[in-house]
């Protein structure tokens, strides 16, 4: 197997395999020698001995150990890259640290005029609520995904703002054989805010979300997921904030057993995107937004004592934008659909790095 991953190939030969064996039974031979007869030894007469191969035998395991996930890790990076890429001259967020944004001067996709429209294919199944504030739009409705006998099942909730990101997270869910659910409704974040809460730091439901919500914590409560994807703070009402309604759902779920994976929000554009290219031509930059306009210099659950064990966070600005820029187009790529949701074609770009913070947030999800 650790040849198998070192090489890259799918299985050996006859002549590579008998190597394999040979070298098997050589190595075989010395961890006899080397280190079965010392440490069945006598250690108090040998102490020296054990210490010694104890420690031969641990260095030589992680250094394999590490040479195989790394290499692991770099065949499903390179992977997760090729599928991303729309092409070999659009590479978005892999070209957002370029000089002037990866951008070639080549016609940046998708079209400006297609732009309003690339989002997320699961909105094409009729399983996402609108915002409308009626009777019908307060009752969940479940997108079961394409792999319900996955192993692993993890549901995406908490509105448009989580829904954008599918996309890169079906990427990464195809390569590691996850089953995505989404359970989300456009304009009404996870919550637990039952409308009184200070607006200030959560955004006002109306009373059909207040509903869809306690249906929703249930209905998700009752699948039992590996994980729950949603938003882990809010660029809405004003400044990012991590919502107060937001920590409570936490709370349920931690109560459930549930680990959540808090993603943190989008911050808004101060105009159109694709209009305000439109307009502006090839000036893309009369179009971007100083990064400092829209995010902290550090997430807004830095520092937060009352966030529940449960919860880890993963955080995709840096994917969006520069230390100075939000751009809006990156690697001949058009980041925004609107004025706060990401074009499906850039997201797709995002995929290395959402497996890449997924790994460090939520490991178990990968063994």
């Amino acid at each position: 197997m650790f040849t198998l991953v070192v090489t890259g190939r799918e299985r050996l030969g006859p002549v590579d395999g008998s190597l394999v064996i040979a070298v098997s039974l050589v190595l075989a031979h010395l961890t006899h020698v080397i280190v079965e007869r010392p440490l069945t030894g006598s250690p108090v007469q040998r102490p020296w001995r054990v210490v010694l191969v104890g420690a031969l035998v641990v260095a030589l395991g992680a250094v394999l150990l590490t040479t195989w996930t790394t290499r692991l890790v770099q065949q499903r990076e390179e992977a997760l890259v090729q599928a991303a890429r729309s092409g070999p001259s659009h590479p978005g967020a892999a070209g957002l640290r370029e000089p002037a944004f990866g951008n070639t001067g080549a016609t940046p996709v998708p079209a400006l005029s297609a732009a309003p429209q690339d989002n997320a294919d699961v909105y094409d199944e009729g399983c996402i609520q609108g915002h409308e504030d009626t009777e019908a739009a307060s009752r969940v409705l479940v997108c079961e995904g394409t792999s319900p006998g996955a192993e692993r099942t993890l549901v995406l909730t908490g509105g448009s703002h989580m829904v954008h990101y599918l996309p890169a997270l079906q990427l990464v869910a195809e390569q590691q054989g996850w089953n995505i659910v989404v359970i989300s409704r456009s304009g009404c974040h996870f919550s637990a805010n039952p409308g009184d809460y200070p607006t200030t730091t959560d955004a006002a439901p109306t009373d059909s979300c207040v509903a869809w919500n306690t249906e929703a914590l249930e209905t998700i409560e009752e699948l039992e997921p590996d994980a729950v994807l949603t938003l882990g703070s809010t660029t809405q009402p004003g400044s990012e904030q991590v919502s107060r309604g937001f920590v409570e759902v936490w709370e349920e779920l931690d109560g459930a057993r549930i680990d959540v994976i808090g993603f943190r929000d989008t911050a808004r554009m101060p105009q159109d995107v694709p209009g305000c290219l439109a307009e502006h031509g090839d000036d893309f930059a009369a179009c971007g937004m100083p990064r400092a306009q829209g995010y902290r210099d550090a997430p807004p659950w830095s520092g937060r004592e009352d966030v529940p064990d449960n919860v880890s966070f993963v955080d995709l600005v840096d994917g969006v934008c520069t230390d100075e820029t939000c751009p809006a187009v990156a690697g001949d790529v058009v980041v925004y659909s609107d004025d706060g949701h990401l074009t499906a074609t850039y997201v797709r770009t995002l995929a290395p790095r959402l497996d890449a913070q997924l790994r460090l947030a939520a490991p178990q999800l990968y063994r």
